[in-house]
């Protein structure tokens, strides 16, 4: 049983390690940095550093990425290039939509925040996804497609619309000030 254990330990570090490699080259690539290193050893050298983890785990991370699909290096000259597959943004989005989370100012500003969606029977594993993730985050529903939450959530209800790919009109969020049952829900978010 020990051994089982130890493998599954092992499997969890494998994907810690594997997340935060793809969270580190796929950040680097949003602020507008190119990855460009004068070989090899240089890139892996580079994600050691970056994890602060100068260990074989680390290389074998980077190796299965790569085996995987997720990242590439791509030869420019004598410099090697790091950059993340189409595939490695899909892993890092699900990585990104698996730690989402709202932040909490420290005082409510006095507005409540309602999500709502529209989406069609066809993709009712969709609504089912988004209706899990708002659950999840701590939304409360109103109706099957109406939640409801006190805090600043558009980046969050953005994110969900960019990762589940929802055209204009599917997800909604609006402001509001005065709630009918608000006492409740005052209640509720101990606010």
């Amino acid at each position: 049983m020990s051994k089982t254990l130890s493998k599954k330990q092992q499997r969890e570090k494998y994907k810690n390690t594997a997340e935060l490699i793809l969270k580190i080259v796929g950040m680097t690539a949003l602020v507008g940095s190119v990855m460009v290193f004068p070989g090899l050893a240089y890139v892996v050298k580079w994600v050691e550093d970056s994890l602060k983890d100068n260990s074989p785990k680390t290389r074998r991370s980077f190796k299965r990425l790569q085996q995987r699909g997720m990242i590439t290096l791509k030869k420019e000259g004598k410099k090697i290039r790091l950059v993340l597959t189409a595939k490695g943004r899909r892993q890092l989005a699900e990585y990104q939509l698996k730690n989402l989370k709202i932040k909490k100012p420290g005082q409510w500003d006095g507005k409540w925040r309602f999500v709502m969606f529209d989406i069609p029977e066809l993709t009712r594993y969709l609504r089912n996804n988004i209706r899990r993730k708002l659950y999840e985050l701590g939304f409360v529903p109103i109706q099957k497609s109406v939640f409801i939450y006190p805090y600043a959530c558009k980046e969050v209800v953005d994110f969900m619309r960019e990762y589940y790919k929802l055209g204009e009109g599917q997800l909604y969020i609006f402001e509001g000030k005065v709630l009918e049952g608000e006492t409740a829900l005052l209640k509720h978010f101990k606010l």
